[in-house]
This record gives C-alpha cells, structure tokens and sequence, in this order.
C-alpha cells in the first residue's frame, strides 16, 4: 500500500558514528528536514506535526523532547534508535558477571554551617545510615560501561559523594563529576574509553522495573569542559525509584544492571525533601524554554535537589561476584 511522506523539520544534534541517542550529547545541532511516514501512532503523528511547526532554534528543545517521547513508543525504533520492546530486551545477554554495593547515609543539612576552608569535605562527618544497594552488573550486555564502573567504585572514586538529585516516581542521580571537596567524583586516572556509547546494542535494554541502573548519559549534569575532554569518562549513574516504568530514559541510558538488595533503601532516599518548584515557576520556565531561553534548562537542572545531603559513604564490589 503506497503511504504519504510528511517533512519535518528537527533540529538534532550531528556526529559521526554512533546512536542518535549519544549524537546529541556532542553539542552541535543542525536544522535539517527529514521524511517520514505518516502512517504511524498517532502519538508520532502528532509529535511531527507540532516538530513541523516549530522555528529552529527557538523550539528545538521542546520539539526533540516530543520527538523522542513519540519515539519511545514504537516497537521497532526510529533510524539509528534501537528496538525498545520487551521482545528486544529480552533477547540481551543479562548474565551478572559483578556485584556493586552502594551504602548510603544521610545528613541533617545540605552542607555544615560550621565547616572551615580545610574542611575535606562540606557535608557532615557521622551521616545516619540509610542501608545499603546491591546491584547485579551485567557485564555481557555493557562491557565497556560495567568496567568502567567497576573500576571506578574499586579506586573508591564513590566513596563520601552526594546523589544530586532526587526525582520520587522516576529516578535518582549519583557520581556527578567535579572535586572531591565538593562532595562530587573524581574520576581515577587511567580508565579505558568506553566502547558502548557508540554501540547501538548497548541502548535496547529498558528502564521497566524499579531498581534499573543505567549509565546516566541524557541526564548528566558533568559540564562541558569535562565532556570534551580526550580523559573524561562518564561515571553517573541513574537509579529508578518505581513504582512503574521511566521510559522517557529509554534509548537514551545505557541500562548496566538491577537492584537485587536494598529497594527500601531506595523509598527511603525519595523521602528526604528536595528542591520543588511551584506551578508558576515551572509554567514560567516552560514559557522559557519554548523561546530559547537557556536559562530555562539551567534553572530545571536544580529541581529535585536534596535539601539534606545523601552521601554514598562507601562502595565496592562484592566478592566471589
């Protein structure tokens, strides 16, 4: 049956090699028109006609979430996205080649009041324990993103770091990279390129059930002096809180492993009060990133914040895994 063709107009990050999911982390865009079939979901329709409206730059951040939240729900992916149906995941090797524990505690504040310029570290020194998380790695499906991870938590790159955001319903964030007297990662020297983020099979596992730990790459708040750097390595994780599925993550993380131990830990981590705007703040701030404002992202970024610091006191690899 001959099908109708609709042109769009994305703006989409340009790269070369690898998955349309990583493209857009390099930070060149460029307004391009593409065709499309206009027989799909009507969810795709319908992000394409508001794309097809839309000014390159002024929207670009609002037509490429649309884009990619229509993207998400068809089963074969669009060019260059990976399957993300279940039939797909299923087909990953998930064999658990290690085991990484997670302990976390938590402060009375974001940062001491008190602390002094020689001060180590700015968040208190005796936090009350929240419990520890295991993850199972799945070192076969992501090889280059578990090793890396591994090799990082072994270095005790993790140890007295802070998650950086807490989002009840979707996920957590940890391992945002700066100086370690921040409360932040320092990654160690010496870690090996990870392969994955060029590989398209390392993309087609899904965040379905909470406890889904994934590479942090759509999410990551590591600034773009360290990301274009020849050394950075990427050591941000995502951690899903459930109860239902994140697919807005899918396609766009690179999903390493699962909470096995330690998911009340995790509910008990999306109690602690975070920075939440009000309506009026967040319609201002969509009106904002319908202009182009960059601004708008910049002042997003900060919702979810602890207003207690949530320190990863320690964490490792378990032995015999």
């Amino acid at each position: 049956m001959a099908t109708s063709l609709a042109v769009r107009r994305a703006c989409q990050p340009i790269a070369p090699g690898g998955p349309r999911q990583q493209r857009r982390h390099v930070g060149r865009f460029e307004c391009r028109a593409q065709q499309q079939d206009d027989t799909g979901p009507a969810s795709r329709r319908a992000a394409l006609a508001m794309l097809g409206l839309a000014a390159c730059p002024a929207a670009q951040l609002l037509a490429a979430d649309g884009a990619r939240a229509a993207a998400a729900t068809d089963v074969g992916g669009d060019e260059g996205l990976p399957p993300l149906s279940a039939a797909a995941s299923a087909a990953v090797d998930t064999s658990v080649t290690h085991r990484l524990y997670i302990d976390l505690g938590l402060c009375p504040e974001a940062v001491r009041a008190n602390r002094t310029l020689g001060d180590k570290t700015p968040f208190c020194k005796e936090p009350q324990p929240l419990g520890r998380i295991v993850v199972d790695l799945y070192g076969k499906a992501a090889p280059g993103s578990v090793a890396t991870i591994v090799a990082a938590a072994r270095a005790g790159a993790y140890d007295n770091t802070a998650l950086s955001k807490v989002l009840p319903g979707q996920y957590i964030v940890a391992g945002a990279q700066g100086p370690k007297r921040s409360g932040l990662v320092q990654a160690p020297e010496g870690l090996p390129a990870n392969p994955d983020i060029l590989s398209s099979s390392a993309f087609r596992l899904t965040h379905r059930r909470p406890g889904t730990v994934s590479l942090n790459l759509s999410e990551s708040e590591d600034g773009d002096y360290m990301r274009f750097d020849k050394a950075y390595r990427n050591l941000s994780l995502l951690i899903t809180t459930g109860p239902g599925p994140v697919p807005s993550l899918d396609g766009e993380n690179i999903v390493v492993g699962q909470v096995t131990e330690g998911l009340e830990v995790i509910r008990a981590v999306t109690q602690v009060p975070t920075f939440t705007p009000n309506s009026n703040s967040r319609a201002f701030n969509d009106f904002a990133n319908f202009i182009g404002d960059d601004r708008a992202a910049k002042t997003k970024s900060k919702w979810g914040r602890p207003l207690q610091a949530i320190l990863i006191t320690s964490a490792g690899v378990l032995n015999g895994a």
